[in-house]
This record gives C-alpha cells, structure tokens and sequence, in this order.
C-alpha cells in the first residue's frame, strides 16, 4: 500500500480511500460527488406536485442513481443500495414493498445460471474448442478468423461476455504469435471480444443486462407483456447466426486481412489439440448440465427454480464443477445486485408520474410510426445510447423501457413484441476500445484504442437493421403479436 496513504495519524473520516478505495482528494472523485449532490437537492427541489406529491423525491433519486451508473464514481453495488434504501427513506416505497420487489426479481435466478455459466471457466473446453475449430479451418486467414468467432458466439451464449472473451483470447494468443500476422491478429482479436458481445445476444442467459431488459418490460407492464425463454432464443440464436459472417466480412476486409493460404502447421496445432487430453469427467458433467438447463428452460420451465437446480448441482459434492469457494470469488455480484434492485426504479419512475411525462412528450413522434419503424427506432436508439454511456447498459435498458414501455401499450402495441430488438442488444457496445469487453484483448497490443471506430460505426448500424428485420418477421411466427 502506498505510503503516503497508510501513515499512522488518526484520520476519522476515509478521505484518502484507504478503506474504502474512494479517495475524495482525488479531484474527479470529489467533482463526481459534488454533481451528484447538487443534481439530487435541485431535483428535490423542484416544484412537481402538479404531477404527483413525490415526483419530486422520485426524479431526485432517480437522478443522483443514474449519474452513479453512468459514472461509475462509485460501485454499482452501492448505487444499487443507495437506490433501494432511498426509496424507502424518501417514501417512495415502503420497505416492505422493496423487499417484495427484490424478491420478485431475476436476482436468484440469474444467480443459478451465473454458477452454472463460471464452469466452463474451470474447464479446458474453450481451448479444446478453439484448437478443434482452428485445426479443421485454419488453412485461409478468414476461416481462422470465423473459427475464432465461432467458438466465442457458441460459449458465449451461456458464459459471461467478458468471461468467454478472456479464455478464447487466452487459447488464440499463442497461435496468433506463431502465424505472425499483425493484420489477422488485430483482427481477430477484436472480433473475439465483439463475438462475445454479440453471441450474448442468442440466449436470455448469455448476458446479465438482458434479464434486466426482460424483468423490467415485466415490471412495468406488471406482468401482462413478456418474452419465454424459447421466444428470445429463436430471435436471439437467428440474429447471431445472420450476425456472424457479417462481423467476420466487415473487420478482415476494414484491416485489410490477406486471403492467402497461411502458413501454419496443422500437425503441430493437432498435437495441442491431443495434448489436452481426452474430454474429462468434469467437461462432459458441465456439458450435460448445460445441456438439460436449456431444454427444460426452452421447455417453458421457470427459469429462478431451473437456475437454482441446475447452479447447485454445479458446486455439489462428487457431481459438481467448482468449489462453492471459487463459485463465491467469480460471481459477478454487481450485476445481480442491478437485476435485484433495478425494479424499483421502474416503480418509482412510475408510480410517481414521471414516466407518464415522456409519454406526453413522445407520444405525437412514436405515434406516426408502423410496427418495423418502431421496432428499428427503439433497436437503433439502444445500440446508441450503449455506446455513449458504456457503462450502464443495463441502466439504458430500464430508462428506455420504463419511459416508452407505457407509450406502445397506449397506442395499441405489445411492448415486449416491439422491443424485442432493444432488448437482444442489451449489452453490446461496438464503437469504442474502451468498452469493458473489448478491453479484455486489448492488453495482448495488437490493436490501438481508435481502431474499433469505423468498423464498429458500419457494424451497429447494421445490427440495427439485422435484428429489426429478423424480429419483424419472426416475432408474429413465434406467438409474439405487434398489437394488443
């Protein structure tokens, strides 16, 4: 520990950060604080009890949450906290109402799946994959670059984003060193992170922030208006299947990737692949467990029993995958405490009145609209708005849900049907390396942070365009309505 910080004075309040990680000397740190005050006290005192007595306590809070997301100043497990012991002390809601809302959320079974997703992370099933694939297509530089994709769309529709990219990237980093071509190996390993941005995208599993996208719409239209575990994987599993060569063609062609036949020994790749070793029992166990989570999901089982089932034979004795201990130390906490407390914003917003202010000042735009416009208005908006606050994008997903979720049912439309895009999309952000995913490969050097610019420009907008077009016409196939 430095110090400069860990010096033996009394020091009664943790200015510096030492027991916190806060330091408030820091001048950002402190400037974050004081916006954050200054925003929540002049929301409070704003005169709107034309809309509602709590408006007011309900747009500060909201306000002072929201700028903690986007910032990040502080963690997203004390914003969360502050969200939920806020509302119960500004009388927004009452404790018990929280603790119902918590309760009701998609905080356990996300949990369950969590487990289950961290063990592939104990296994060696991604650097078999990645060898398998890599031997059997890696004769041209672009089927190595599709074999890459491949593996990571595949794990990633299970497995956390910023997880699979880690073990893919691990398992082609040796390999892009012996092949020694820095234009592939740019190219790949920004593709491997974007792969798993976008492989998220197939299941409701694949990543945190789409739960919280499907819990909210059913929050806010209580419970009326929803998408199954099946429906989101015939949408999800088509847009990435479509997505894939189209992310392979722009990024070879953007960094100029030679066609050429590489010069790499397969004999040598094989060998790795043997070096392995044959599947063990622990693979074939999580494969079997994923396997069955899935199908009795896809069969229309409750997803917080099946995830809890399924995340508890992962650490139990003889069967399992992992240690509880190890399970405990990988969890991405912050996440299932935004999927655990994120309904009471919605609440909030909308018990207060807030929401329907929005619906007031868009409704004469949306409402010019058909079913595809605003399928590709609501698609486009949140693949933008991702990639301005990068790191809320599960906090996008509940403002763009809980304000416009009220104004397609008005108007007629089912909102789960027509936000199914910006709902698929939760979580990628493709434009700038500093996107937590991408960020992952960004250590090996084989890119710049300006690099995922244009390609990620050209990419987004056409995924908005993809997904659109692939709800449109699979959503009515699937028993998903446009209309009330």
């Amino acid at each position: 520990m430095d110090n400069k910080l860990s010096d033996n004075k009394f020091h009664f309040l943790d200015l510096n950060g030492i027991n916190t990680g806060y330091n408030l000397k820091n001048k950002k740190t402190l400037a974050h604080v004081i916006i954050s005050l200054i925003l929540f006290f002049v929301c409070l005192a704003l005169p709107l009890d034309f809309i509602s007595q709590t408006a007011s306590k309900a747009l500060a809070l909201s306000i002072l949450v929201m700028y903690m997301w986007i910032t990040l100043y502080v963690d997203l497990v004390t914003s969360c906290l502050v969200l939920a012991i806020g509302s119960v002390v500004l009388g927004l809601v009452s404790y018990a109402d929280m603790s119902a809302l918590f309760g009701e959320s998609q905080f356990l079974p996300m949990f369950g799946v969590c487990i289950v997703a961290l063990g592939a992370t104990n296994t060696k099933l991604t650097t078999r994959f990645a060898y398998f694939l890599l031997w059997k297509l890696g004769k041209k530089p672009i089927l190595i670059a599709f074999a890459a994709v491949i593996v990571t769309v595949i794990i990633s529709s299970t497995v956390s984003n910023i997880a699979t990219a880690i073990l893919v990237a691990a398992a082609f980093a040796p390999i892009l060193e012996e092949l020694g071509d820095k234009r592939l190996s740019k190219a790949i390993m920004i593709l491997i992170p974007m792969a798993a941005m976008y492989g998220g995208i197939a299941l409701v599993n694949g990543a945190g922030p789409n739960l919280v996208a499907l819990q909210n719409i059913s929050t806010v239209t209580e419970g009326k208006y929803t998408v199954s575990y099946g429906q989101w994987a015939v949408v999800g599993w088509a847009s990435a299947i479509i997505l894939m060569p189209i992310l392979v063609f722009i990024y070879t062609k953007y960094f100029k990737v030679s066609n050429k036949d590489v010069k790499i020994d397969f004999d040598k790749i094989h060998q790795k692949l043997v070096d392995i070793g044959p599947l063990t029992g622990a693979e074939i166990r999580w494969l079997i467990i994923v396997l069955l989570m899935i199908a009795l999901l896809l069969a229309g089982f409750p997803m917080g029993t099946i995830g809890l089932l399924f995340g508890l034979i992962c650490i139990l004795p003889g069967v399992g995958i992992m240690s509880g201990k190890f399970m405990l130390s990988k969890t991405p906490w912050f996440l299932l405490f935004i999927l655990g407390f994120s309904p009471i914003l919605s609440t909030v917003l909308t018990q207060s009145g807030l929401a329907n202010i929005m619906l007031g000042w868009t409704h004469p735009f949306v409402n010019k609209m058909g079913p595809f416009l605003l399928i590709l208005f609501f698609t486009m908006l949140k693949s933008i708005l991702n990639n301005i606050i990068i790191s809320g994008p599960a906090p996008v997903s509940i403002i763009i849900i809980t304000g416009f979720a009220p104004i397609l049912i008005s108007m007629g439309y089912n909102p789960a049907a027509i936000m199914m895009g910006s709902m698929l999309i939760a979580h990628p952000a493709a434009i700038l390396g500093s996107v937590p995913t991408l960020q992952t490969t960004f250590q090996y050097g084989y890119w710049k942070i300006n690099d995922t610019i244009v390609p990620g420009v050209i990419f987004t907008a056409l995924v908005a365009i993809v997904i659109s077009t692939v709800t449109y016409f699979l959503c009515p196939l699937i028993g998903l309505s446009f209309y009330i």
